[in-house]
């Protein structure tokens, strides 16, 4: 969706226009929007937003099961139903599956419990998927949880760019600022991404030095960081 305001920038003769959700629904998930900085009509640069909106996490995540296959490889669930709470697939789909749910989250090859499985009755096959959230839970509980906090409703500039005869100017500082502003309209918290290139890094120093900025600290690929936001 292409939104009609248009951000008044300090660099003469800059416009931004934006556009939502370039991509649809077609990556675990994320929504992708951006923003095209604009001179005398032409492009000049753009900048990529990524996030997860709240609604979307429940559709594609509904639970941890979800999570490991889409973002793990861990396929616990039979193939076709990457969306779907288990509860919800029928049981007779999901006994198809046991013994392949089995080797994926105990991870282990047991001919009785595969015999088992084999002759589990209807009703019984809802709560060995039950055994096995647990058992995810406790494997990967706090990174599902974490992954959750780091994504949902907030926003990273996933890719910054200027053309090169109109680097220097501010334009990648405006872009930047058009974000943040943006984004708050949306109800949505705008961060300057953790893993930049080295232009991404000289005008996140920048930006450090020209605005207010927050750290707030963050689990992600198993450290601690500290997530830069524009504090206004």
């Amino acid at each position: 969706m292409k939104l009609t305001d248009i951000f008044e920038a300090a660099v003469p003769g800059l416009t931004f226009t934006y556009h939502e959700d370039i991509e649809g629904d077609k990556n675990r998930g994320w929504q992708i929007d951006e923003i095209k900085a604009i001179i005398d009509g032409k492009e000049v640069g753009y900048l990529k937003i990524s996030y997860i909106p709240k609604e979307r996490f429940k559709t594609h995540y509904p639970n941890i099961l979800t999570y490991l296959r889409k973002m793990k490889g861990i396929s616990v669930l039979p193939y076709g139903y990457d969306n779907v709470d288990y509860h919800d697939i029928p049981p007779e789909i999901l006994k198809g599956n046991l013994e392949h749910a089995y080797l994926a989250i105990v991870r282990g090859w047991d001919m009785e419990e595969f015999e088992r499985l084999r002759n589990l009755p209807l009703d019984q096959v809802i709560p060995e998927y039950e055994k096995f959230e647990k058992i995810a839970q406790n494997r990967h509980g706090r990174q599902f949880r974490e992954f959750k906090h780091y994504h949902i409703d907030k926003a990273i500039d996933d890719f910054v760019s200027v053309k090169p005869e109109f680097q220097g100017k501010g334009i990648g500082s405006a872009l930047e600022r058009a974000a943040h502003e943006w984004m708050k309209k949306k109800g949505i918290q705008y961060y300057l991404s953790t893993l930049r290139t080295k232009p991404g890094e000289a005008l996140l120093t920048k930006l450090k030095r020209d605005y207010p900025m927050t750290a707030d600290k963050t689990w992600s690929a198993g450290e601690t960081r500290s997530r830069y936001r524009f504090a206004d």
